[in-house]
């Protein structure tokens, strides 16, 4: 038998492990350093197509941050570097701590507030001597719906003070909850997967369990806008008589309606009527200009923007108590910062050197302020003077994974969540084990990314090892510590050269220490109380098929039938070819489908075209009012192929008819019968065809350039 120092040369094996078993290695020329980041999270990216892998490329940056995050069991060292640069607050530079400022300080009586915000920490950069401004926040937010809440780090938090040392560089205040305190990224999930020829799974189909679902809950963090004051009145909607609130405190919920705001525009005609305190608590869902978000979510942060030099405010007293509280707060902030900078123009003089970030705090809290020359700053949002009052309102809420939403693993293996069961009626297997998700194995091939496969088995290679070195530990005696330690020892080496190169030298260096019996029981018992982790970088030798084989010849484990309760059954079944529960690494896409897509009427433009909703009708209902476009190129010539060129016709002008859209709506709402044909509920006599708008414009143009289009009888087949 050949040594381990004969296959793979400078790599050390310690004599007192056992036999090595003999491995054929197999040569990988792939260069880990021209892979790119993305593809280096994947093992086995020799075993999967280039379009995979170029798609799972492109998946890692949709992915969403989960709560609960796992590490990978199989780790490529990737991982590490993608954890030195996710979100974060950092000092970058070493750092003196200067000034800390909170946003909304809590404190007693009416001007409290349950959490505030942001705390901004203002610093000096020991380098280059400049001053620099962080703001410590409590969430991340850098997209439209997506976030995450931010993991501080209390311990070096506590420590920002003036009279602190200067912090070295690199010390994080706050991280992603992503990363792991030994700077691992967490981008996913580990996940029991079966797969399974059921219904449900064919192709992209996805089915998960429920308990399941709870594990991949996400954040998702909105913001709100509206003003009033000149035209238009914010209502009561979540205070009492005694006291006006127009919208929900920083800490509140949003009502189970998902209502943030209304505002109802004054008529001095109606004012005796729609104008009373119990009045001003009811939304009127017609007429008043509603604004929606997510029910239930959490308001973490609120920016209220007010002239307060001029002469009159329009908006009626006792309306704008709310917001004049966060006002009078922001302002507060906004003076502590001019006075700091003061401190610091009086201290420096003319060699003051700012951050452009510092630079732009400054003037934005000189903008909310009096200015020494006595004129006024006009504050504008996109070119337009801002109303009397404008309040952005942030809020946050778990996003919990349900039908239709995507999800992934490292091998571009995407899918849809189609059906979701509990976890009681979910496959099972010999050892106990309940699966979390079931896949079709028939994609894999289909797909050409096998590396799914490969990780598939390995993963449950690795759940036996484990199990197996626990058996061998028993009570824990020396003799069983070496046993099971002599068996990790070569396992590590079978599934990666890799790895047993990496604790060979920790054996050897713990051999030369004197420390190699702590060193063998702490290995073995932090398998024990957690699992055993692999390093496998994608330019390992043995990748794939023959790995896996060599896997199988050392340490050979069994699989047996699954018994699960099938959708169209009502009493448990056995399978009965034997089936294996291994694992992928699942990442949760934010291609989500909990948006509402069913909607009466889309809203038109002046020329009776479907129109995109502008931000001001985006967030007024508690659905989109823009379809689902269902009819794309390609579907349009397969109506046509399918039900023919009328059938085709009548169903494209039923969107694109203003008329007949019209006409179908009324008579869904008098209770007009539909016989089974969709034709019935329209009188073709009354409202006849061939009038959808986008036809009437090119047949108007034609017109006008001496041409009509004319329709002409087709003979078919002697019809």
């Amino acid at each position: 038998m050949r040594s381990y120092t004969e296959v793979m040369g400078q790599m050390y094996w310690p004599n007192d492990v056992g036999e090595i078993p003999y491995v054929p290695m197999r040569e990988n020329q792939l260069n880990a350093r021209l892979l790119g980041a993305g593809s280096c999270l994947n093992s086995w990216i020799a075993n999967d197509s280039a379009s995979r892998v170029q798609m799972f490329n492109s998946q890692v940056g949709q992915s969403l941050v989960l709560k609960d995050s796992t590490p990978r069991v199989i780790q490529t060292g990737m991982e590490r570097e993608y954890g030195k640069y996710t979100f974060k607050k950092v000092f970058k530079e070493e750092s003196r701590v200067v000034r800390n400022i909170e946003k909304y300080p809590r404190r007693a009586g009416d001007r409290s507030i349950k959490l505030n915000p942001v705390t901004t920490i203002i610093y000096e950069e020991c380098k280059t001597h400049s001053f620099n401004v962080l703001h410590l926040e409590r969430y991340h937010t850098q997209h439209q719906s997506f976030g995450f809440k931010y993991r501080h780090n209390t311990k070096i938090q506590q420590m920002l003070s003036p009279n602190a040392p200067p912090f070295p560089p690199g010390t994080i205040l706050a991280d992603s909850p992503s990363v792991r305190p030994d700077g691992e990224y967490c981008y996913g999930i580990e996940t029991r997967v079966a797969f399974m020829s059921i219904p449900q799974v064919i192709e992209d189909g996805v089915v998960v369990t429920d308990e399941y679902l709870k594990r991949l809950t996400s954040t998702g963090t909105e913001e709100r806008r509206f003003s009033f004051g000149k035209e238009f009145f914010p209502l009561n909607l979540y205070g009492d008589k005694d006291n006006y609130k127009p919208f929900p405190d920083i800490g509140d919920k949003i009502r189970d309606d998902g209502l943030v705001f209304a505002l109802r525009q004054y008529d001095p005609i109606n004012a005796a009527v729609e104008m009373t305190p119990e009045a001003l608590m009811q939304p009127d869902y017609i007429f008043d200009k509603l604004t929606y978000g997510e029910p239930g979510a959490e308001v973490y942060d609120i920016d209220v923007f007010h002239d307060p030099q001029q002469k009159k405010s329009p908006t009626p007293i006792g309306m704008a108590v709310q917001c004049q509280k966060y006002f009078n707060l922001k302002r507060e902030y906004h003076e502590e910062i001019l006075k700091e900078y003061s401190r610091l123009r009086k201290q420096y003089g003319v060699h003051l050197k700012m951050t452009p970030e510092f630079r732009q705090l400054v003037v934005e809290a000189q903008a909310t302020g009096p200015r020494p020359d006595g004129k006024r700053v006009q504050l504008t949002r996109r070119a337009e003077p801002l109303d009397d009052w404008h309040v952005t309102l942030k809020y946050a809420y778990d996003i919990i994974p349900t039908i239709g939403y995507k999800v992934t693993d490292t091998h571009g293996g995407k899918g849809v969540i189609c059906d979701i069961i509990k976890v009681e009626h979910a496959p099972r297997d010999i050892f106990g084990r309940v699966a979390d998700m079931i896949l079709d194995g028939d994609s894999r091939i289909k797909r050409m990314n096998k590396g799914s496969v490969w990780e598939h088995y390995l993963l449950d290679s690795v759940w036996h090892a484990r199990n197996y070195v626990v058996q061998l530990y028993g009570s824990g005696s020396d003799q069983e510590v070496d046993a099971a330690y002599a068996f990790l020892f070569r396992y590590y080496y079978v599934v990666s050269p890799y790895m047993g190169k990496l604790v060979g030298d920790l054996h050897r260096r713990a051999e030369a220490t004197g420390d190699i019996k702590a060193f063998k029981r702490g290995r073995v018992e932090a398998v024990i109380n957690d699992k055993i982790y692999i390093h496998l970088p994608p330019d390992s030798p043995n990748i794939g098929a023959e790995g896996i084989r060599a896997v199988q010849n050392f340490f050979p484990i069994a699989r047996g039938p699954l018994t699960y309760k099938p959708q169209s059954s009502d009493d448990f079944v056995t399978t009965v070819n034997p089936i294996r529960i291994g694992g992928l690494y699942i990442l949760l896409l934010e291609k989500t489908g909990g948006d509402w897509s069913a909607v009466s009427l889309s809203k038109l433009n002046h020329y009776g075209l479907h129109a995109k909703l502008t931000n001001a009708d985006k967030f007024s209902n508690p659905c989109r009012k823009t379809p689902v476009r269902l009819a794309g190129e390609a579907e349009n010539r397969l109506f046509a192929s399918t039900m023919g060129g009328p059938a085709t016709a009548e169903f494209l002008e039923r969107s694109g008819n203003p008329e007949l859209a019209r006409e179908i709506n009324k008579n869904v709402h008098r209770g007009y019968a539909i016989d089974g044909f969709p034709l019935s509920i329209v009188d073709r006599e009354k409202i006849p065809g061939n009038k959808r708008r986008g036809l009437v414009y090119v047949n108007h143009i034609n017109y006008c350039a001496g041409m009509r289009l004319t329709y002409d009888k087709i003979c078919i087949r002697g019809v």
